[in-house]
């Protein structure tokens, strides 16, 4: 029997009592009906782990307490910062979801020139709760203790003046280069256009900005497929798979 895992903001403190949020406390009492006194694992997104007992479990904002010392979860060899030009929105989920699984270190949502689907001010801050509760979901379910960090939408001008890591990548339909073909730093960018790829400027100011153009393979993949398998791609290089 899978013991049920909750991301905390809490510190994991032996014997301390921690309450969970509203919706982890209503999918334990609710959905799975957990009784007082059943274990569960919480985890705090950066890297930690341990076991809980839930003191009531038929309380608005459940309460459980700390009852294992925590264990540290070793981080992923490369750190991959994902940069995922905006696309029909069950399709980003998607995205999210499954490169969480991958241990993705940041998520960065791009409004690129060819962007179809557009986001306002007003719906960002939903947005953004949308998908982190969606990257915590994905922790809980794989095992990944490490949560991944969701920045604000931003342009690629404004993402390239953020970058501080010695390796950026950029994956289009015109490369030539293999992701096979390069030597993979500890830290990386990458970027994945939108369904009608960059535009040329938008290419070209990436090159001029120190990213190399890499092919993903004669393949043309949906946006989200080829997120994935970027992110697939650099952990199976990196002797991780």
């Amino acid at each position: 029997m899978n013991i049920p895992r909750v991301l905390i903001a809490d510190s994991l403190e032996i014997d301390s009592e921690v309450q969970l949020s509203p919706e982890s406390s209503k999918h334990l009492s609710k959905v799975l009906r957990k009784e007082r006194k059943n274990k569960i694992e919480v985890f705090d997104g950066i890297g930690n782990s341990c076991e809980a007992e839930i003191i009531d479990p038929l309380a608005k904002l459940v309460m459980v307490r700390i009852v294992s010392n925590k264990v540290s979860q070793t981080k992923p060899k490369k750190k991959i910062n994902l940069a995922l030009s905006l696309i029909k929105p069950s399709n980003f989920d998607y995205a999210i979801q499954k490169c969480t699984e991958l241990g993705v270190d940041k998520i960065v949502p791009i409004l690129a020139e060819r962007s179809i689907y557009k986001i306002d001010q007003k719906t960002i801050l939903n947005k953004k709760k949308r998908w982190h509760m969606i990257a915590q979901g994905a922790c809980e379910q794989c095992g990944n203790n490490w949560l991944p960090r969701i920045t604000n939408v931003m342009r690629i001008n404004e993402w390239i003046k953020s970058l501080t890591s010695s390796q950026k990548i950029v994956f289009t339909l015109s490369a030539s280069n293999k992701l096979s073909e390069v030597s993979l730093k500890e830290e990386i960018d990458i970027l994945i256009g939108p369904e009608g790829d960059l535009s040329i400027n938008e290419v070209e100011e990436l090159v001029k900005n120190g990213f190399s153009s890499l092919s993903l393979g004669q393949r043309i993949l949906r946006a989200e497929t080829a997120a994935i398998a970027s992110v697939s791609s650099i952990r199976a290089l990196s002797g991780e798979f």
